[in-house]
């Protein structure tokens, strides 16, 4: 993050001071953020998945191999899943368009003429006389294989929707939780519990895949039965651009959306893993990326010359290795940027007091096992350097009793000082996000204030000390804290934290003595 003080009233950080802490070099809470390519999704939307379930119910199965290297976003999105939730935005092309069914009244008695229209994303769908409503899918689905039917309950006045999918056989299904029943086009009208029965209102509270637009001053006498029409036109269009990917990075960088890592989730342009990079440095937070898993060793090393990155919250890894394909059989090869967040994710996921364990290293088997099955080498002759992977602060990964787990957890952070340690740049940006936050309590207040500030950071960093991710010294609480006025300027108070992070056992040597 740049240290720069500007003008504007705010928290401004500076990057650590690393002099007191050269090493030798012989020898939380976690909540994602990532954008892709998917078959489904309402596109450039932070889309919250949750759970691993959630990624096909709401963005699509993940594409055949086949198909490009797209088809690693949403198994890449899965792999994270699994440790923490993550924050989505899908990318489509400008030519993407969803299907609207209009409806409105036909010269026919008692049936309705069906317009079948389409519109590009992002435009808000009209309806007005003599159109009478308008239907259409809400979550990004071309539904080339969806329709709806409407059932009239004349005794009632209300009317039932059902949505129904056909499946690989040909059948016609209804959609899970998409019939919806007791409907109206009055938008007073509730249901017998006081519930509002207005047709928009209840697709929108029960987060329906669809939505309905109704013509102002439309009655139920307005309406007819529709048979099972189907939605045509929508279409995923064609390959995004640079300028697509741009919009959906530019709704990572919004200031309220909260984030503690960004995931690369199979991405390998350069310029938009720049793009990310920065994205994680305005947050102050972890970047998860890889080389591409099709490269060998040495071919892998190359590419890290090539990014440019020296953000030193990123952790690249590389896994040159086929495995079982749990979407379609056979075999596929995917990177490990989202496994690799997850994996630090389950350490965060443990709390000891009231901090999150950030300073437990995502490599070793304890964190690190790679949840694939049948892995297979794709370059079995390829003899790894090691000593050239530290070089280029990539990470890669070893075999225990058949497993794959994380061997390394360097960040791209270029000199040999602690930041070159993911876990040492976890504490700091922990630290850092809780001193932000008590800051804005304190922004504004007179200086009279300034003592109790550095009370609850004191406070807080004693926490850190609990956690164990600080550690004593001889003599000291294993920090310091020093807050001050500017002698310059009378709106600026100016605090200062040094902090000693806790080792890791990266490296452990053996030291064998024969005894006689």
């Amino acid at each position: 993050m740049n240290g720069a003080i500007g003008k504007a009233p705010g928290f401004y950080a500076s990057p650590p001071d690393t002099s007191q802490a050269q090493v030798s070099e012989t020898g939380g809470a976690s909540l994602g953020v990532g954008v892709g390519e998917a078959p489904k999704g309402l596109p450039f939307t932070l889309l919250s998945i949750m759970e691993t379930d959630h990624v096909e119910r709401h963005l699509g199965k993940p594409w055949h191999p086949s198909v490009g290297p797209k088809h690693e976003h949403l198994r890449q999105l899965t792999d994270a899943v699994g440790g923490a939730p993550v924050k989505f935005v899908r990318v489509v092309a400008s030519d993407a368009l969803f299907p609207v069914i209009r409806l409105k009244p036909n010269a026919t008695p008692d049936a309705w003429e069906v317009v079948n229209d389409t519109s590009s994303f992002g435009v808000d769908i009209v309806v007005g006389a003599p159109e009478v409503m308008a239907i259409y899918p809400y979550d990004g689905d071309p539904s080339t294989k969806r329709r709806v039917s409407i059932s009239l309950n004349a005794n009632t006045e209300r009317f039932t929707l059902l949505f129904e999918e056909q499946n690989s056989l040909g059948d016609w299904l209804e959609i899970e939780g998409e019939r919806h029943e007791g409907l109206s086009v009055d938008v007073d009208a509730t249901s017998d519990l006081g519930v509002p029965a207005y047709v928009s209102a209840v697709l929108d509270a029960k987060q329906s895949r669809f939505r309905v637009e109704i013509t102002p001053g439309t009655t139920f006498s307005d309406l007819y039965d529709l048979p099972a029409t189907v939605f045509t036109g929508g279409t995923n269009g064609g390959t995004p651009t640079s300028d697509d990917y741009d919009r959906a990075i530019n709704i990572l960088k919004k200031a309220d959306v909260f984030a503690t890592d960004v995931i690369a989730l199979g991405h390998y342009d350069p310029v938009l893993l720049s793009k990310l990079s920065e994205v994680a440095s305005s947050k102050d937070g972890g970047f998860w990326g890889d080389a591409p898993p099709s490269m060998n060793n040495s071919q892998a090393i190359a590419f890290m010359g090539t990014l440019g990155i020296t953000y030193r919250y990123a952790v690249f890894t590389h896994f040159p290795y086929s495995a079982t394909d749990r979407v379609y059989g056979g075999k596929a090869v995917w990177g490990t940027s989202g496994a690799a967040f997850a994996m630090k994710a389950r350490g965060n996921s443990q709390y000891k007091g009231t901090v999150p364990s950030v300073h437990l290293s995502p490599a070793g088997i304890n964190r690190g096992v790679l949840n694939r099955q049948s892995v297979a080498a794709l370059f079995p002759e390829d003899v790894v350097d090691g000593d050239a992977m530290v070089e280029a602060r990539l990470n890669g990964f070893a075999f225990d009793e058949g497993r794959a787990y994380l061997n390394d957890a360097l960040t791209l952070h270029p000199k040999s000082d602690y930041m070159r340690y993911e876990w040492v740049n976890a504490i700091h940006s922990e630290i850092l996000r809780r001193i932000k936050t008590l800051a804005k309590q304190f922004q504004h207040e007179p200086d009279v204030a300034m003592a109790r500030f550095e009370k609850r950071v004191i406070n807080e960093l004693k926490n850190f000390v609990t956690s164990g991710a600080l550690v004593k010294g001889e003599g000291d609480p294993g920090f310091f804290v020093s807050l001050r006025k500017s002698t310059s300027d009378p709106d600026l108070w100016e605090i200062t934290w040094s902090f000693r992070p806790t080792g890791s056992a990266r490296r452990i040597i053996g030291l064998p003595v024969i005894m006689s």
